[in-house]
């Protein structure tokens, strides 16, 4: 016997507010009581006021934002941007990589501007030399000390002297 939930499925049909996540019973009575539709009580709405509110802000708008739109209706506009996807891609992705496409923040935008930018870039200029006159500094680095390290280097055992373990023999 299977126990597999599709939470998927159920998300979309409106029956949990997320993957994992069941309908509190706030908003189970806001679905079920009070008819608004789930989207709304998943940013929020909770009574019919905030619902009239938001309802009433979001048809003022000219274009519908992604969240409302039905999966074929999102398929049709990442056809039209041309993003990479197949029938089974969730509408979540799809809004995601809309909205990337949007942004300018897709992989494929990225990689445009680089080109782009590389081709702008002016040719880097070599550092300039000191000057005769002014004397070369030269560094002197201790290969015994890590960077950071204060503390004196001890000094070195005779390679002879030392056991197995690195101690010397004899202890």
């Amino acid at each position: 016997m299977s126990t597999h939930i599709d939470w998927g499925r159920l998300k979309a049909q409106g029956r949990v507010k997320d993957i994992g996540i069941p309908w509190s019973t706030e908003e189970m009575d806001a679905i079920y009581k009070l008819a608004i539709p789930a989207e709304f009580v998943r940013e929020g709405c909770l009574t019919r006021e905030a619902y009239n509110k938001a309802f009433e802000t979001e048809k003022n708008l000219t274009t519908k934002p992604l969240k409302r739109l039905t999966v074929e209706e999102l398929q049709t506009v990442a056809k039209k941007r041309n993003i990479v996807f197949t029938p089974d891609t969730p509408k979540e992705v799809l809004i995601g990589e809309i909205e990337k496409a949007e942004t300018g923040n897709s992989y494929r935008d990225k990689e445009e501007r680089e080109k782009k930018d590389h081709l702008e870039k002016k040719p880097v200029e070599p550092p300039a030399e000191p000057k005769e006159d002014e004397p070369k500094e030269e560094k002197k680095e201790d290969e015994s000390k890590l960077p950071g390290d204060k503390t004196e280097p001890e000094p070195k055992e005779e390679e002879h002297l030392k056991g197995k373990r690195g101690r010397p023999k004899g202890t």
